[in-house]
Parts: structure tokens; C-alpha cells; sequence
């Protein structure tokens, strides 16, 4: 009972105060900076996403015989394991028609999204016109 009528030190108050003002000064600070991550690391794993089917794609054009419907299957099969639509992203093909190409010719597959279609921005800290791309080249197999 007696710490109920117990006096208060006049300086407690005053330092209460300043530190709900040091965490409204510091809690925006902190929260964009970890949105900024969240949001450059999503990039940054979509990158490696679209590099891998790149990759899956170039390795189903490589071989004897292969067309582009084979690369173009690969590359949907891994995007839409990724949660990616067909009309969210461009597809390159160097050359052409990989069932044309002569063994040891380059085969190089780029796979290209516009952010706006892809990621998500909590704050626009990357562009909306911001390229995410994956692009991988692989030699023609004979």
C-alpha cells in the first residue's frame, strides 16, 4: 500500500516522453529500410527465377532435333512452377529456329518482365519500367 503513495522522481516522466519520441523518429527509418529489402531481395529472386528458366530452356534447344516449341514448353513448365503467367514475361531466342541451327552455334535465351507486371512494390523504391531479366547461352549439340 505504502508503494502506491510513494512519490514519483520528477525526471522519470520527462525521460518516458523522450523515448516514445526516439521510437516515432526511428520506427519509419527502420520500416523502409526493411521494405527496401523485402523488396530488392523479391527482385533479386525473380531474377534467379528467370535465369533458371532461361537456363532450362536453353538446355531443351541444345540438343539434336530440338525446336523452340521444346524450349518454349521448358521455359512455361518452370514459370509456372514459379507462379508466373505466360503473358507476364517476353521470350528471346538467338538463333531464330534452334531446329535450323548447326552444332556448336550459340544458343542464347533471354527471358525479360517488366516489374510492374511482376513484383510488388511497398514503397516504389525500384521502377515500374525496371527489366527484370535471365538470359543464359548454351552451344548447339550436333
Amino acid at each position: 500500500m505504502n508503494s502506491l503513495w510513494r512519490k514519483r522522481k520528477p525526471g522519470r516522466d520527462r525521460r518516458r516522453g523522450a523515448e516514445i519520441l526516439e521510437a516515432a523518429l526511428v520506427l519509419p527509418i527502420v520500416l523502409l529500410l526493411v521494405s527496401g529489402m523485402v523488396e530488392f531481395a523479391y527482385f533479386f529472386h525473380l531474377q534467379h527465377n528467370l535465369t533458371s528458366a532461361a537456363r532450362e530452356g536453353a538446355r531443351a534447344g541444345i540438343p539434336f532435333g530440338a525446336s523452340n516449341m521444346d524450349v518454349n514448353t521448358a521455359i512455361d513448365k518452370v514459370m509456372n512452377s514459379v507462379g508466373l503467367k505466360t503473358g507476364d514475361f517476353d521470350v528471346s531466342v538467338t538463333p531464330s529456329d534452334v531446329l535450323d541451327a548447326t552444332a556448336g552455334t550459340d544458343v542464347t535465351v533471354t527471358i525479360s518482365a517488366p516489374w510492374s507486371k511482376v513484383g510488388v512494390s511497398l514503397f516504389g523504391l525500384i521502377d515500374k519500367n525496371k527489366l527484370v531479366k535471365g538470359s543464359v547461352v548454351m552451344r548447339k549439340e550436333g
